[in-house]
């Protein structure tokens, strides 16, 4: 992969399962914000998603292996 270059440092941090957990229940707002704002885009898109795996599961059933695959691409881009 290369490498980007970029003008200003960029240092990732990873933080655990718990870790974030532990801090959402201690009421970090940060945690808090970013978790809300997941909770929200999952809401948003997951109802659209769930319809395409439907349409995955009917096409396949009835052979339809091209629309199969569009409808599992589109429930795995939701």
């Amino acid at each position: 992969m290369e490498a980007l270059k970029l003008s200003t440092p960029v240092h990732p941090i990873f933080h655990g399962i718990d870790f974030v957990n532990q801090v959402l229940r201690e009421g970090n707002y940060f945690f808090a914000e970013v978790f809300k704002k997941a909770q929200e885009d999952f809401d948003h898109w997951f109802a659209s998603a769930d319809d395409f795996s439907q349409g995955f599961k009917d096409f396949f059933g009835r052979e339809r292996y091209n629309k199969a695959a569009f409808a599992l691409h589109q429930a795995t881009e939701r």
